[in-house]
């Protein structure tokens, strides 16, 4: 599975149909996580594929951080909300987008093939495009 979503060639095959991968780190931590981001113009919103934080790093304020730079994101683009998916037993992930504004949407089944099987949630949050 990590190799058809998380490979070098996966990766680069992302970026060429519009992915926006961010490394996410520290002058002193070095880097300890990355997200990556799409415009979804047909949707009108920004869509978070990926969002991953070492665990260790996790609870210092990291992924909320995050979170409001993807919203400047979405500012930027003029998408007025963000989405992303999380899997339903993801307690924690759901929590803290919870915390930073996203409300769940609707449950999700996505067959992704070789016997996997996404159960997500997807969960939206509006992005008020007034100037800043």
């Amino acid at each position: 599975m990590l190799d058809g979503f998380q490979s070098v060639s996966a990766i680069v095959r992302q970026i060429q149909e519009g992915a926006m991968y961010y490394l996410v780190g520290t002058c002193l931590l070095g880097d300890f996580g990355y997200f990556c981001v799409y415009v979804r113009e047909k949707k009108k919103e920004l869509f978070v594929s990926k969002l991953y934080i070492k665990a260790d790093e996790r609870g210092k304020g990291f992924g909320r951080q995050v979170l409001e730079f993807i919203e400047t994101l979405a500012w930027n683009y003029h998408c007025p909300s963000i989405t992303l998916m999380v899997n339903k037993k993801n307690a924690h992930a759901i929590a803290v987008y919870k915390k930073c504004g996203f409300k769940v949407e609707s449950p999700v089944v996505t067959d992704i093939g070789g016997g996997f099987v996404m159960d997500d949630y997807e969960m939206r949050k509006p992005v008020l495009l007034v100037d800043r």
